[in-house]
């Protein structure tokens, strides 16, 4: 357990509204201001929140499971719908893990239960949340060894089979220039490097296709979240198997952040343990970070029974401190 959203327009020095008018909302900060508090959850409203970015608008978040869609947070903190997805709608992402400027980006994923997540043609992967226009990841004409592990990874029955082969997992993304990279949590390459694809934006050309994977030393862990920082990416990594807990405790396994100067350099492990199941982060500026962390919707009923709507744990946010280059 993935560029500004909404460009507004400012008028310099224009003259000032007749008492009669009615007065002008406040301009969006440019840069993040420190929350008043460290930390806090929202209970029942985002229970698995997935994804976090700052915006012209203010701070966006995704949640990707009991109330699929994204919301605007106001100072507060407190989230209010902007995109809702539901089962029926013709338009839809399943499994939002990232956003990144307008564009809403799902797992592309297909469950261990055999579940799959893209065999519904009208759901998509990628959503322009704009235009509304879509794309889903098309790996059918990637060659070689990076072609067939991820192809092999998509494969529900091949997962299942194979323990050691982490299903196919989208959880970061962040344009470079024109390119859209997209970074896994899964799988890991032989050398337990995580993969980045870098793909095209969606558009009416046809399907977005992999132009070039890169392969990033990151511990051992696959990337939950790609973050633009200065002329770099932010990389939050957790667990490649999405196990938060480590066998034996119900303690989730603490998350890790890198600094990735640029895209053919390595990346720099940081010296700051993020919270377990860290979703999303993004700089409020060189010393603190503002994370959202998953929480867990209610299990699953019983064939036959209605599907829960409760949240079992609520998602939260947290400030954390940082030293960032």
């Amino acid at each position: 357990m993935r560029a500004s959203l909404l460009a507004l327009t400012f008028v310099c020095c224009a003259a000032p509204a007749s008492p009669a008018s009615a007065p002008a909302a406040p301009a969006t900060p440019s840069t993040p201001r420190l929350p008043a508090a460290r930390a806090g959850v929202w209970t029942e409203t985002l229970c698995e929140p997935s994804a976090l970015v700052w915006s012209t608008q203010g701070w966006i978040v995704g949640d990707n499971e009991k109330e699929m869609g994204v919301y605007l947070l106001d100072d507060a903190l407190q989230p209010t719908r902007l995109l809702a997805f539901s089962p029926d709608e013709s338009v839809r992402v399943d499994d939002i893990e990232a956003l990144t400027g307008d564009l809403v980006v799902g797992s592309h994923s297909r469950t261990r239960k055999g579940q799959g997540r893209d065999e519904k043609p009208d759901r998509f992967k990628v959503l322009v949340r704009n235009t509304g226009a879509s794309g889903t990841l098309d790996l059918s004409a990637l060659q070689g060894d990076d072609g067939a592990r991820l192809r092999g990874a998509q494969d529900t029955d091949l997962t299942r089979t194979h323990p050691g082969l982490d299903p196919f997992n989208i959880e970061g993304a962040a344009m470079v220039g024109p390119s859209l990279l997209l970074g896994l949590r899964g799988p890991l390459d032989d050398d337990h490097k995580a993969l980045v694809l870098v793909s095209p934006p969606p558009s009416s050309a046809g399907p977005m296709t992999v132009s070039r994977v890169l392969h990033l030393d990151l511990g051992g862990e696959g990337v939950r979240e790609l973050t633009p920082w200065r002329d770099g990416l932010l990389v939050v990594t957790g667990p490649s198997d999405g196990d938060a807990a480590t066998p034996g405790s119900t303690a989730p396994r603490a998350h890790h952040l890198w600094w990735w100067p640029k895209l053919d350099a390595p990346a720099t492990r940081l010296d700051v343990s993020l919270p377990g199941s860290t979703e999303g982060a993004w700089p409020l500026d060189p010393t603190h970070l503002l994370v959202v962390i998953d929480g867990k919707k209610a299990a699953d009923p019983a064939p036959g029974e209605p599907k829960s709507r409760r949240c079992e744990v609520p998602g939260a946010w947290a400030v954390v401190d940082v030293s960032l280059p």
